[in-house]
């Protein structure tokens, strides 16, 4: 009878239970960080775009004011979060008609997105009186004046040369200083021109 030699049985290579468990609590963990920071690219994203949206606003009413040869109001209504302090969710442009103060509008209302807000409290175009709306006695807002000219004017006519918005995420706390995340829209007062800073 012959016999073969017989080899070493080889063992089969396979993970462990231990690594397996190593390998997803790894995988969870990139996960949820590339989750947070997507999230935090949106905010961010959102941000910037409701600054844009402020700035276009801004730079339709100083053209419609010069082509237009009419005064351009642009009104940010107040709205009430539920923490109980103002912010503005809401732009628009009125034209004001030679002589009168009857308003158009110009376009639809700006709103920005849920999860932002201009914040009255960083915001020094803001720090005048409210305005109640005499066509809805429910809503009030805060206005500054494009003239034919391109220069802006607040009522009551503060002499402040930086004029801005802060446009800062929704559930900012309010305070005295705005939070890490937040753009400044700044408004010339001579030319009615808008920046936008973003820090």
């Amino acid at each position: 009878m012959s016999t073969r030699p017989t080899s070493p049985q080889k063992s089969a290579s396979a993970f462990t239970l231990v690594e397996m468990l190593a390998v997803i609590a790894i995988i969870s963990l990139l996960s949820a960080l590339s989750i947070i920071a997507f999230n935090n690219v949106t905010r961010s994203s959102e941000l910037t775009a409701g600054a844009r949206q402020m700035e276009a606003t801004i730079s339709l009413a100083r053209i419609h004011a010069l082509t237009m040869g009419r005064v351009v109001e642009l009104r940010f209504y107040r709205s009430v979060r539920p923490e109980g302090d103002n912010v503005v969710s809401e732009v628009q442009a009125f034209s004001i008609a030679n002589g009168t103060n009857q308003a158009v509008a110009i376009r639809p209302a700006q709103r920005f997105a849920e999860s932002i807000a201009i914040f009255p409290q960083w915001s020094t175009l803001l720090g005048t009186p409210l305005i109640v709306d005499a066509n809805r006695p429910d809503r009030s807002y805060w206005a500054v004046r494009i003239r034919p000219d391109a220069r802006a004017e607040l009522a009551p006519y503060p002499t402040n040369d930086t004029w801005y918005v802060s446009v800062a995420p929704m559930t900012s706390k309010t305070g005295v200083a705005p939070p890490a995340n937040f753009a400044v829209v700044a408004i010339d007062p001579i030319n009615s021109i808008a920046h936008v800073f973003q820090p």
